[in-house]
């Protein structure tokens, strides 16, 4: 009889930590889904930092620019939605003969998702940018498009994602001004 009691214990405890160990994962769980909330409200809520941009781009001077917060509403309303930016930059060069955007996210990986959201949104059928193709300049994945009459890149380095839109004339020495600049932040 006693070994039957003994028996009964041993089950009735182990029933009694299994529901400790569920809800010590249930509220584990939940801390980190909170913590990841307030880091991303933290993220969107925060003014994204002026970045620089080069002072000229094939020749054509730097003629007016957005920075910060004012750069980074301008692209987030150009593209219809919030992202996290932490730094933007935007700069008219010339008689708009370029321009060129930045945009800073969290992260390496941010980045990579912004461009394939980015390519994923140029290949819709509305879109008013035509692919031209995708080549590898100095270790960089640079994709190559047409539209609204000026020719158009856009690649990423590191957490920054830059677009150029130029003349096509110039578009060549636009491109290798960028990358070379791009390149340059953050050495």
């Amino acid at each position: 009889m006693r070994v039957y009691s003994t028996h009964m214990t041993e089950t009735v405890s182990s029933r009694r930590q299994k529901p400790v160990r569920w809800r010590s994962l249930v509220l584990v769980g939940g801390l980190i889904s909170l913590g990841v909330c307030v880091i991303l409200a933290f993220l969107l809520t925060r003014p994204a930092r002026a970045i620089p941009i080069p002072m000229q781009v094939a020749g054509y001077p730097l003629r007016a620019h957005l920075f910060g917060p004012d750069a980074a509403r301008e692209i987030r309303d150009m593209h219809r939605g919030t992202f996290p930016l932490t730094g933007a930059a935007i700069g008219i060069y010339g008689n708009r003969d370029a321009t060129v955007w930045v945009s800073e996210i969290w992260g390496e990986w941010g980045a990579a998702l912004l461009m394939h959201s980015m390519t994923k949104a140029i290949a819709r059928v509305d879109s008013p940018f035509e692919p031209v193709g995708e080549r590898l300049v100095d270790g960089i994945q640079v994709y190559e498009l047409t539209g609204m009459g000026q020719a158009h890149f856009y690649f990423r380095v590191r957490n920054q994602v830059y677009w150029l839109a130029i003349r096509p004339t110039r578009a060549e020495a636009g491109l290798r001004d960028i990358l070379a600049f791009a390149k340059g932040i953050g050495r």
